[in-house]
């Protein structure tokens, strides 16, 4: 009877020895604690620790991990994500807008120069730009029009500005916001504005043209009459084609410098993409040293 009551006494202290040891055990359970199973949690107050290898740590085994750290793993490695996959699509989008940016650029020059091509039948003012290969002049006085080609820009006509000389070298003052390119060339509506006033002057050609032409078809009809009527034919064909070839370089020259226009308002936006990326790898860094704080040993 005795030995019986003292075992029950016995297995009620151990009993009660596991029912106050087992939170004591329990609080010994921290970051870095050894464990066995993979996988397996435990919960000691609020926390709930998982037995895992420490994400903080380099050639870590299973040990018991703090739900918190492995949270804090999560965000840093979603903050290295998005600094990755941004970093990815910043350099396309800058690769992109200045491939872009070349190609409209090389064209815009291409339609310039074709624009501004010094002509010896034109008559050119004060002020007049014009393209001999491969640099732009300016009209320093006015240029006469001639075939030889006396009046082009060359050693002996060109001078300083003010001076009596025809031309003066062209001096670039609008920096282009895209290309670099551009800031060598004159502006595209320098050439657009060249280019308007050709039709303009075509155009006035073909009016009157068109007004002889009438008077010879009121006219008596001859050999003479008849050779001049198709003469006169021939060259307003010739000036109308010339009034519209202008006329599609001018819309082509615009739509081209609305894309540059629009490619340099694209820079806005990678200013931002810069400024997101920026913030982003602070993200990492302030992610990192939570990671670091919520992993280390004996949390």
């Amino acid at each position: 009877m005795l030995r019986k009551v003292l075992t029950a006494s016995i297995i009620g202290f151990m009993f009660t020895s596991i029912l106050v040891a087992s939170p004591a055990g329990a609080a010994t359970i921290t970051n870095g604690v050894a464990c066995a199973k993979s996988g397996a949690s435990t919960k000691v107050g609020t926390n709930v620790y998982k037995c895992t290898k420490n994400p903080a740590v380099a050639n870590a085994k299973l040990t018991w991990v703090w739900s918190g750290c492995l949270d804090a793993n999560a965000a840093y490695v979603t903050s290295l994500a998005t600094v990755k996959s941004l970093t990815t699509s910043l350099t396309k989008s800058v690769a992109d807008t200045k491939s872009s940016g070349d190609a409209v650029a090389a064209g815009i020059i291409v339609s310039i120069n074709k624009m501004l091509a010094y002509h010896s039948t034109s008559v050119y003012i004060p002020g007049d730009v014009v393209w001999v290969d491969p640099s732009y002049y300016v009209a320093n006085v006015g240029v006469t029009r001639e075939l030889k080609g006396t009046n082009a820009p060359s050693a002996t006509t060109i001078g300083a500005a003010g001076s009596t000389s025809l031309w003066t070298a062209f001096v670039p003052t609008t920096p282009s916001p895209l290309s670099k390119a551009l800031d060598l060339v004159p502006s595209p509506d320098v050439a657009i504005a060249a280019r308007q006033a050709d039709i303009a002057n075509w155009s006035s050609i073909i009016t009157k043209l068109s007004a002889d032409s009438r008077k010879i078809i009121s006219g008596p009809t001859s050999a003479k009459n008849t050779a001049t009527l198709n003469l006169i034919t021939s060259q307003i064909k010739q000036f109308t084609s010339g009034v519209t070839a202008a006329s599609n370089q001018i819309t082509a020259l615009k739509a081209s410098v609305a894309t540059i226009k629009r490619l340099s308002s694209a820079q806005t936006t990678l200013t931002l993409m810069q400024a997101t990326l920026t913030g982003a790898k602070q993200d990492v860094a302030s992610n990192l040293t939570i990671r670091t704080q919520a992993c280390k040993k004996g949390v």
